[in-house]
């Protein structure tokens, strides 16, 4: 479901030209929001085609996936060699929510706009979605060990904590 998945892995998408739209238009989103006009003016900027934002077919939607993609890629690096200073997984988990929130800040004005897009009926599997993989990954960063209900019941309880956010 996720735009950029692998993105990271390929030199930070440098030689991928979708890849390389939807991190410049992460820079546009304070000006245009999360949009196709975001995309677009990205494209522009780096020589494209202003029709090449349909590499992002879902539009503001791709842009937010893409982001928060990035996001938890950038934490992950982030927090690699600090997560041995925490005893517990509680702990690290604190961390890790903190470090990923922090992720966000650049976009704060704008992200009601982003839950707007994410509400939208049709794009509640793909926020789910993502709200999964964010709890999941922040879970086995923090060296979780559960198994079988207290997995799940972990995995939602910071979901849903993190989504109130």
């Amino acid at each position: 479901m996720s735009l950029s998945n692998s993105s990271t892995s390929e030199a930070n998408g440098k030689d991928r030209p979708d890849l390389q739209i939807l991190d410049h238009a992460l820079t546009k989103v304070k000006q245009f929001g999360w949009t196709e006009k975001a995309l677009s003016s990205a494209a522009s900027d780096l020589g494209l085609s202003t029709m090449a934002h349909a590499v992002a077919p879902q539009g503001g939607l791709s842009l937010i996936q893409h982001f928060m993609d990035r996001a938890l890629d950038e934490t992950r690096i982030e927090v690699d060699d600090q997560l041995h200073e925490f005893d517990s997984s509680m702990d690290k988990l604190r961390f890790l929510c903190r470090i990923r929130l922090k992720q966000t800040r650049p976009y704060v004005e704008r992200w009601p706009e982003a839950a707007a897009i994410l509400a939208q009926p049709q794009n509640i599997p793909a926020a789910l979605h993502a709200l999964s993989e964010l709890s999941s990954a922040l879970w086995y960063l923090a060296d979780d060990q559960s198994v079988r209900l207290d997995w799940y019941a972990k995995r939602s309880a910071l979901a849903a904590l993190y989504a109130d956010q």
